[in-house]
């Protein structure tokens, strides 16, 4: 139900209860201004109606609301406009940034391990390299096992021997 319609059912009700002459002095050019679910707020020309409305027809006017709204209202009376109060703005949230895990300075210079499988599978892949050379007639088979003899060399931290 919209402000306009709310008021004019109010004022209905009451122009039917009070004499005209009140209900023509006091209430006639009363506007409901703001209406929330705690609160009616209607606006009055000057102070002095502000005054006799709250203390003769407030009341009343909250149990015309509750009549038709079908809850209890706080009612305010306000000389002239009224701005409502501007909805209270949420906190701003912060996202929390979980730090890095802790590392060990071991954890963070690894180098890589080398396992013996992993050397004696490079040697095997040599040896396959240079019998599919020495196939095609690129090299001799001496070739290939001077070839892991150098990593073998390599891996015994030595210097590889010349080939001949």
């Amino acid at each position: 139900m919209n402000l306009a319609k709310t008021w004019n059912s109010v004022l209905g009700s009451l122009e039917l209860t009070l004499p005209r002459i009140e209900y023509n002095t006091w209430l006639r050019r009363s506007e409901l201004v703001h209406l929330d679910t705690q609160t009616a707020v209607v606006s009055v020309a000057t102070h002095m109606l502000r005054e006799a409305v709250e203390t003769r027809y407030a009341a009343m006017i909250a149990d015309q609301l509750k009549d038709i709204l079908g809850h209890s209202l706080r009612v305010q009376i306000v000389v002239g406009s009224y701005t409502p109060p501007a909805p209270p703005t949420p906190p701003v949230v912060e996202p929390v940034v979980a730090p890095p895990p802790a590392q060990s300075s071991a954890a963070t210079s690894v180098l890589p391990v080398i396992t013996d499988e992993m050397v004696e599978a490079m040697h095997a892949e040599l040896a396959r390299q240079a019998a599919d050379a020495d196939d095609d007639g690129g090299g001799t088979a001496s070739d290939a096992t001077n070839m892991t003899d150098d990593i073998t060399s390599a891996d015994e931290v030595s210097t590889p021997a010349p080939s001949a």
